[in-house]
């Protein structure tokens, strides 16, 4: 769980849910040790108390460095709002993957097509939805989540400094792969379309603004596994799924 600010001595009382995961499903109980993550890398190691009933968790030490994963590459992900819970999908499994950002846009052909408050919903779930993948696979960080109602929005809230790439089937595209391979980058952004692919419009909005075409090779993949593709390829080629 994120806890921002922590040191030797702080209690944190957690949330409902935590409660829920940590008494349900984990079954600890006063006494029980945990590791508590502040959300940007540091991990403690800490012990459950009960305060009148309600249980506490009591910073005890820092954790050894291998109980929270660090990010070595930071890979943000622009994916589609997608049907049903495709996008939680995608979210959670981008999250396990190592994803440091993820931007869902309404576009041109997401079938759902929220209003405002809709949306913003939908983003408040999805970021439950990626605090809680973050938790279960150890990340010492968890992923920024933001959801917007147009691509044209969300490209506007991307850092300049990473090299950028739109997973594309047409003619003109390189394998993500050999775009990624030998680079020294810092990270890189991926955007991958909806059911239907991105429309021409997108395509020239994405080249507008320094993304290359990019491809995973010659099956069609569906919406949801193109996201979660790209970012295990990006991982291993740049960052701790690979060799180095």
């Amino acid at each position: 769980m994120p806890n921002k600010g922590l040191s030797i001595g702080h209690r944190v009382v957690p949330d409902k849910r935590t409660i829920h995961h940590l008494q349900n499903v984990l079954r600890l109980t006063h006494g029980s040790r945990v590791v508590l993550v502040d959300g940007e890398g540091s991990a403690f190691m800490a012990r459950i108390v009960h305060q009148e009933g309600t249980p506490e968790l009591e910073v005890v030490s820092e954790a050894p460095d291998d109980r929270a994963v660090k990010q070595l590459v930071r890979l943000v992900l622009v994916v589609s709002l997608l049907k049903s819970d495709l996008t939680e999908l995608a979210i959670q499994k981008t999250t396990e993957a190592g994803v440091a950002e993820v931007l869902v846009a309404v576009c041109d052909r997401s079938i759902p097509r929220p209003d405002r408050d809709g949306l913003a919903t939908r983003e408040n779930r999805f970021r439950r939805v990626a605090e809680a993948a973050a938790r279960q696979c150890g990340r010492g960080t968890i992923p920024r989540v933001s959801a917007h109602l147009s691509l044209d929005g969300a490209l506007k809230h991307l850092a300049p400094d990473l090299p950028r790439f739109v997973l594309f089937e047409g003619p003109g595209s390189r394998l993500l792969a050999d775009h990624l391979k030998g680079g020294d980058d810092p990270g890189a952004v991926l955007a991958t379309g909806p059911e239907g692919s991105f429309t021409a419009r997108e395509i020239a909005l994405f080249e507008e603004a320094g993304f290359k075409k990019a491809g995973l090779g010659p099956r069609v993949l569906r919406a949801e596994t193109a996201a979660i593709a790209s970012v295990v390829v990006a991982q291993t080629m740049m960052g701790d799924m690979g060799t180095n």
